[in-house]
This record gives structure tokens, C-alpha cells and sequence, in this order.
């Protein structure tokens, strides 16, 4: 998850390195099928590839969320 959370213009200082769906399909031919499992491997590729806008901003979203985790662990997500 951290991966994706690098993404971010944020962390980078710069551009944001998931700005459309070639990109977010490309990010996942990289990183989708680092689990090792045969049974999940070029699963997020397709998913990916399948993707609308909508879901490249759920994505967007996912990595808001994520990093907060990161930067604040402790915190109570009740």
C-alpha cells in the first residue's frame, strides 16, 4: 500500500503518477503482481484496464486514506 500512496503529488513534490486510467493501468502491470500468489496474479491488471473515471477517484480516494494510517497509526478510526 505504501507504493500507492507514493503515487500522490504530494510525496513526490510534483506531478501526481496516477492522473488517468493509462497510468493507473500501467501501475498496476508493475506492481499488481508483486503478492506471489498464482491465484491473484494479473488480477489488478485487469481490473485496472477495466476501470472508468470513477474508479481511478475511488483510487484517488483510497490513497488519502491510506496514507493517514501511515502518518498516524495510533490514531482511533472509531
Amino acid at each position: 500500500m505504501r507504493v500507492l500512496v507514493n503515487t500522490t503529488a504530494e510525496v513526490w513534490r510534483g506531478d501526481d503518477h496516477l492522473p488517468d486510467l493509462a497510468a493507473l493501468v500501467a501501475f498496476a502491470d508493475l506492481h499488481g503482481d508483486q503478492s506471489g500468489s498464482d491465484d491473484v496474479r494479473g488480477v489488478l491488471s485487469e481490473l485496472a484496464r477495466r476501470g472508468r473515471t470513477a474508479d481511478l477517484h475511488a483510487v484517488h480516494a483510497l490513497r488519502v486514506t491510506v496514507r493517514d494510517l501511515i502518518d498516524h497509526p495510533d490514531r482511533d478510526y472509531d
